[in-house]
């Protein structure tokens, strides 16, 4: 491709919105002219283009797949396809159930075990929450591979030392080159934190002997290919996972199956449009059946208690009370991204939430002193 038809296909890819701008890389949401189909555009400064032409030819669902890579100058443009979901590390607000964490596991080793088995192997040397998406039809998706490289056999240390801290390997920071098990290394961290919710606590449960497992110190201690990691993680979820205290476990189990029900398990996207809309309602967002039967008691509170009265001037009063508390509940807790909607609140949170509760009570309590007279 000569540089003329490189800058027509590129112009091909209209920017629709910056997702992210560093020093290394700029992502934005493009959408092709001709097409009119959404893409991911990366302008990658630090890059390995041999890992990008190989992701180029593999097809599998639990990759991104990319549809052109461009070679300029001093970057390297990469189209790829958009996943619409959410990263793992939104799930992050409390530890997640943990059949659900390995299932996420197995996921990541059935990808990593295409990438590993290729000649020479892909390492992907970023894996972390962030870079784990479930998609809309609640497929896992490893992406991000702008710090990934090829294994090199002459090779005894890697040439730049790259990924998250916490997450990458000890080899990543100068002490070996990385293989397949840096990546394993990388998982174990990963399990942990989905578990814990902390990156260093220590997971008392049994998939904590394959976490243990997976971060030891020196690479020959782990497991030495996802294959045996997968094998372990797939024994565990074929059969009951023990908790210390029985009333917890009847209460995840009575959670599992509500939600089941529902059809609003974290790695599932609700087909029902109803129960779409019944996601986004503060405390049914998380899935949490605690927060759940809260909001729910309160909503009800608001409904029933707040509407009785035995004269038209009451009613009103108590209705408009409602109609209060109802505000402040979706405006606190960011309803359909309200927060971001308002003006004044996005560069100073605090101080915008506290001057916009302030009117609507001030609205209310207008209303009934107008009342009262």
């Amino acid at each position: 491709m000569d540089q003329l038809e490189q800058e027509y296909q590129i112009s091909l890819y209209e920017t629709l919105v910056e997702l992210n701008h560093s020093p290394k890389s700029d992502v934005l949401l493009v959408q092709n002219s001709l097409t009119s189909k959404i893409y991911i555009k990366k302008i990658l400064k630090n890059y390995n283009l041999d890992v990008y032409r190989k992701l180029q030819h593999i097809k599998n669902r639990h990759l991104p797949k990319i549809e052109e890579i461009f070679e300029c100058e001093d970057c390297l443009i990469v189209i790829e396809e958009f996943i619409n979901g959410r990263t793992l590390q939104e799930y992050m607000n409390e530890p997640l159930d943990e059949s659900f964490t390995i299932k996420c596991g197995i996921r990541l080793c059935e990808v990593l075990e295409v990438l590993h088995n290729q000649k020479p192997p892909i390492i992907h040397r970023d894996i972390k929450p962030s870079n784990v998406m479930i998609s809309a039809d609640g497929v896992l998706k490893l992406i991000d591979f702008d710090v990934s490289r090829v294994y090199q056999n002459n090779r005894q240390l890697d040439t730049h030392i790259l990924g998250t801290k916490g997450y990458a390997s000890p080899e990543q920071f100068g002490f070996e080159q990385t293989d397949a098990r840096s990546d394993i290394y990388s998982i174990g961290v990963l399990l942990n934190v989905l578990t814990t919710g902390d990156m260093y606590q220590k997971n008392r449960s049994k998939i904590g002997r394959i976490i243990d497992k997976c971060t030891k110190l020196s690479p020959n201690d782990r497991y030495q290919n996802v294959h045996e990691l997968k094998s372990d993680l797939s024994k565990l979820i074929h059969r009951p996972i023990e908790l210390k205290e029985s009333l917890i476990r009847q209460q995840v189990n009575l959670y599992l199956s509500c939600l089941d029900f529902l059809n609003i398990l974290p790695n599932k996207e609700p087909k029902n449009l109803v129960l779409k809309e019944i996601r986004q309602i503060p405390g049914y967002r998380r899935g949490n059946l605690l927060f759940v039967i809260i909001a729910t008691l309160w909503y009800l509170f608001l409904i029933f208690g707040g509407t009785q009265g035995t004269s038209i001037i009451t009613w009103i009063e108590n209705v408009s009370l409602v109609i209060c508390l109802i505000s402040m509940t979706l405006l606190n807790s960011n309803y359909k991204q309200l927060q971001q909607r308002l003006p004044g609140i996005k560069d100073n949170l605090l101080t915008g939430l506290m001057v916009y509760n302030f009117i609507i009570f001030m609205i209310w309590g207008l209303l009934n002193d107008f009342l009262k007279r």
